[in-house]
């Protein structure tokens, strides 16, 4: 008669250990709004008025932009939007450019509220581009 081993002990070393890789990877990832920052930091402003270009479309995670003469982003290259319905700008990545248009991903999904605020005022708002 063959005998059965009892699996309980290995299953525990497995959850325990599993219970460590997971607490260790915890300390080498950091919240998205984790701030260890010794100063403020101060944003670079850049002379000028913000750059109005017409905003061809949207959604919670991007949008289009279209440019009246010329468009010299790349993809890869961070901007920042400044929406009139909006209180506070929104960072994005240059993911695609066609001629006189860019698709921008926001690195923050809007909220609906934030983008019914942002096309409340029109059907093409203007955008700031900061």
């Amino acid at each position: 008669m063959e005998r059965k081993r009892n699996i309980q002990p290995e299953a525990a070393r497995r959850r325990a250990e599993a219970a460590a890789r997971r607490a260790q990877a915890a300390l080498h990832t950091s919240p998205a709004n984790d701030d260890r920052r010794a100063h403020l930091r101060q944003e670079n402003a850049i002379p000028g008025k913000p750059v109005p270009v017409r905003l061809v479309d949207l959604s919670a995670h991007g949008c289009c932009l279209g440019f009246a003469d010329r468009a010299d982003y790349r993809p890869g290259q961070f901007i920042r939007l400044g929406f009139a319905g909006g209180s506070q700008a929104i960072s994005a990545i240059v993911r695609w450019t066609e001629g006189l248009r860019i698709g921008a991903e926001f690195t923050h999904a809007l909220s609906m509220d934030r983008i019914d605020a942002i096309m409340g005022g029109g059907e093409n708002p203007l955008v700031g581009l900061l």
